[in-house]
């Protein structure tokens, strides 16, 4: 029977998206695209739209354009694959591709009014897209052209059922505002304030008559609507309340962070976005395998409380530890298979007669000449996936081996745009409560993640530290930090079930992890000539 392994293939998929499993993710879908010229029955259309979906829910849109066109070659060319097929081109910033797909779509007759009000949602979304990229470029004539369109195609749905397209409407207050503030004149534009009070009385009745409250793309509209208001307190509160809702993902939390910085133009420093944009970013992070593993909880009006385990850090406090991330790099192979983590450290803090700059410090274990499995420089690189730079590490500064520091410096071939880490000047001690300690690193070899929870320190020495911080294989050589000021206190290098106790009973064990203290490290390279 064709497609006897339908449920198996849809399964894998899922599952390795959920896992970030981006590898395993390409690989399913190279497996459907090379059988679908082979098979004598189309792919079912229900369960390859929910395939598109989930890869779009992960922003996957390499592989969900593929896997689509590949869809539509095979002759499965229903409305939403064809919808699909377009967003998938879009969300790859190639809009002149999509927009023939698109306005066939809107044209067939064929198409419901759903799909067609969700094709013209994303024609709205090309000429705003194109209005915002050449923002300051493209002619008063081509920037008016392109903000009127993008206007018009909202518009023809928003007017088409006010109360169900409420996101066509979003878009059209978001349009509008942005037109006053360039001072471009638009056909039949109205007052962007009056429309987003429309819009929230139409989410508040909404709200009313549903059974379990608003969905996730209802609140960023209700939140978005607040934004168009002045109400920040109300905007933050929903925001809040949308990154955990259950169908906000990573392509929901991108979409909003997008629309708030480049169309409304919100920053850092000013309100709304000195709230906003914290709290979407978290997210977002999280959303894409970040591995934010403590709750993002309701904001206080002054958000100064955004997420905790037993109690509640300050938004200072986190936006200290997502700068960190930063200056921390995946340690990859040529073809970029993940091997371990590295992170940055200033030449001086540890080797007193070297000449000022930045290095990498990893595990002997991942980067060294001596150890077997280890990655040897030239053929070793830095990923810094935060600001998206890849670095080749030139050669060994020094190498402790791995059964004394399993420490290893390198230099760069190119030192990357990132500031060093800097270090926790004293020795851990074990306190009651004992401190939290705080791992910053790729395990498995994925995306950047942060450990929070379950990450109490239970013992350490001048030279050792071991606490329950969850790590796994690929974490080897994060920084561990301390649990105020971010500062580094510690290099991670391995875990075990079964870790002989630190100061313990000879013959006694627990679960932990361990990492070396740096300061061990700096006093071992320090008395070096």
């Amino acid at each position: 029977m064709a497609w006897d392994d339908l449920g198996d293939l849809e399964h894998r998929l899922k599952l390795a998206l959920h896992r970030f499993d981006w590898e395993a993710a390409d690989e399913t879908c190279r497996n459907i695209i090379d059988r679908l010229p082979g098979e004598t029955s189309l792919f079912p259309a229900q369960t390859a739209r929910a395939l598109l979906q989930a890869l779009r829910r992960k922003c996957r849109f390499a592989a969900m354009g593929l896997l689509a066109e590949a869809f539509l070659e095979s002759g499965l060319r229903t409305a939403q694959i064809r919808r699909q097929y377009g967003q998938a081109l879009i969300d790859q910033g190639m809009l002149s591709g999509a927009e023939p797909y698109l306005r066939e779509l809107i044209q067939d007759p064929e198409t419901s009014l759903a799909e067609q009000s969700e094709a013209h949602g994303l024609m709205g979304r090309i000429y705003k897209q194109r209005y915002v990229d050449e923002a300051g470029k493209a002619s008063p004539e081509r920037a008016q052209r392109n903000l009127q369109r993008s206007l018009d195609e909202y518009q023809s749905s928003y007017n088409a059922d006010p109360k169900a397209n409420t996101w066509h409407g979003i878009n059209m207050v978001a349009l509008l505002a942005r037109a006053e503030k360039d001072q471009i004149a638009l056909k039949g534009a109205t007052d962007y304030r009056a429309l987003a009070r429309t819009i929230l009385a139409a989410l508040d009745q909404k709200e009313e008559e549903a059974t379990e409250g608003l969905y996730a793309w209802d609140l960023a509209t209700q939140m978005e609507a607040y934004v168009a208001l002045g109400q920040v307190d109300q905007a933050t509160r929903t925001a809040n309340q949308y990154v955990v809702a259950s169908g906000a993902d990573d392509f929901e939390i991108s979409s909003t962070l997008r629309q708030l910085i480049e169309v409304w133009q919100v920053n850092n420093e000013d309100p709304p976005g000195y709230k906003l944009l914290p709290i979407l970013r978290a997210a977002k992070l999280s959303k894409e395998g970040g591995g934010l593993t403590v709750p993002i909880q309701e904001a206080r009006r002054d958000l100064e409380k955004v997420f905790g385990s037993d109690g509640s850090q300050s938004l200072t406090w986190y936006q200290a530890g997502l700068s960190r991330g930063k200056s921390v790099c995946r340690i990859e192979m040529a073809d970029g298979k993940g091997i371990g983590t590295g992170w940055l450290v200033r030449s001086t803090d540890f080797f007193q007669n070297q000449l000022p700059r930045l290095l990498v410090l990893t595990n002997a274990h991942v980067v060294s000449t001596t150890y077997a499995s280890a990655i040897k420089p030239p053929g070793a690189w830095a990923n810094f996936q935060m600001i998206k730079e890849r670095v080749q590490l030139k050669s060994i500064v020094w190498s402790s081996p791995v059964e004394e520091l399993d420490a290893t410096f390198l230099d760069f071939a190119e030192d990357p745009p990132c500031e060093p880490m800097p270090l926790y000047p004293s020795p851990m001690e074990i306190a009651d409560p004992a401190p939290r300690m705080y791992i910053i690193g790729h395990p498995g070899g994925r995306d950047l993640e942060f450990s929070l929870n379950d990450n109490r320190l239970v013992a350490c020495n001048l030279q050792k530290l071991h606490y329950r911080t969850p790590t796994e294989g690929g974490s080897s050589g994060s920084p561990v930090f301390d649990p105020v000021g971010w500062e580094v206190v510690g290099l991670h290098h391995a875990g075990r079930l079964k870790m002989p106790k630190l100061n313990g009973p000879a013959g006694e064990f627990y679960e932990a992890n361990e990492g070396i203290a740096i300061l061990a490290i700096q006093q071992k390279t320090r008395c070096l000539p």
